[in-house]
Order: structure tokens, then sequence, then C-alpha cells
């Protein structure tokens, strides 16, 4: 049995503020990266825990601009864990009045 590496995606990277992303996590065996399955995910945001889910993915939205640093720990159903990293960058959503 090898160790698994993890790999975190978001949808999408760049969203307005308010705007839900999903997160989703996936955990691989290191040797021939074939997807194994996962028992639970420990999620953070900017080093804080945000849950823990059974399930592989989360929605999450941030009502600050700027960029959020997210992180997923996988556990495999034997046990082992690995942790992933991802960006996103929220930003204000701006419309330029017209004028009379």
């Amino acid at each position: 049995m090898f160790g698994i590496v993890a790999y975190l995606s978001a949808d999408p990277m760049k969203a307005v503020v308010n705007v839900t992303v999903t997160l989703e996590c996936s955990a691989f065996e290191f040797a021939n990266m074939t997807e194994v399955p996962i028992a639970n995910v420990t999620w953070k945001a900017d080093n804080m825990s945000i849950g823990v889910t059974q399930d592989n993915k989360i929605n999450v939205t941030s009502a600050t601009v700027g960029k959020t640093s997210y992180e997923c720990t996988a556990v495999d159903v034997y046990g082992r864990n690995a942790t992933a990293y991802e960006d996103v960058l929220y930003y204000e959503n701006v419309t330029k009045g017209m004028c009379a």
C-alpha cells in the first residue's frame, strides 16, 4: 500500500463577492494516480476551519474582496491522508452607470 496525494480544485477560481464557489477535493494513489474513495474531508479557509464533510465537495462564499486560501485534507477509506491547497480571488462586481 502506497501513500496518497490530494488535489483541490475551485470552480470558478475568480468570483464576485457573495457568489458561490464549489471546491472539490480528490485523492489519488501516489504510485499509479488511481483515484481512491474518500472517507472524509476537513476544509479550511485562510487557516480557519470551515467544516468536515463525508463528500468531496463543498460550496463556499466570501463577502470580502481579495484572495482566500482554501485547504482540504482528505482521509481515504484506509486512514491515509493528504492535503491540497487552492486560492480563489474574490472581486467586486462594478458596473458603470449611464448618464442621461
